[in-house]
């Protein structure tokens, strides 16, 4: 089933005023990361299937809004995906898929940043505007 499917928009706000470009950021790349690790995580031995990967892929996003500013202002050359995001919100993985889902993750966001230098919306440097992206939803 793909990310579309799986993840819904209006995770990404609560209100009118968090439909923000930085939201959109995270909502683009929870689909990013569901995408790439819906069949990595279903092979581990928990077996774990699409919904708890879209939960998870939401949750990673929005836990990475700090760092993904971090990383906008040119304070970091790389996005810090920390273990504590593994460990929160999926089953005990071992080290070894542990680095595999921070690997895939990693490299699912050096393709979203490609694709968002890309954009005419330019999410990283005006996070802080209106997304008409989210408009239509209800």
């Amino acid at each position: 089933m793909p990310a579309m499917d799986m993840i819904d928009r209006s995770l990404f706000y609560s209100d009118e005023s968090e439909k923000t470009k930085l939201n959109w950021l995270c909502y683009e790349l929870a689909m990013a990361f569901y995408d790439d690790l819906v069949k990595p995580l279903k092979k581990t031995r928990h077996k774990i299937h699409k919904l708890r990967t879209a939960v998870f892929s939401v949750y990673a996003a929005l836990e990475l809004r700090d760092a993904i500013c971090i990383y906008a202002d040119g304070d970091a050359n790389s996005l810090e995906i920390h273990e504590a995001i593994l460990d929160n919100h999926l089953p005990p993985l071992g080290p070894k898929t542990k680095r595999k889902i921070l690997k895939i993750m990693k490299k699912s966001w050096d393709e979203q940043i490609i694709l968002c230098r890309l954009c005419h919306t330019n999410c990283l440097q005006d996070r802080d505007a209106r997304c008409y992206l989210f408009e239509g939803l209800e």
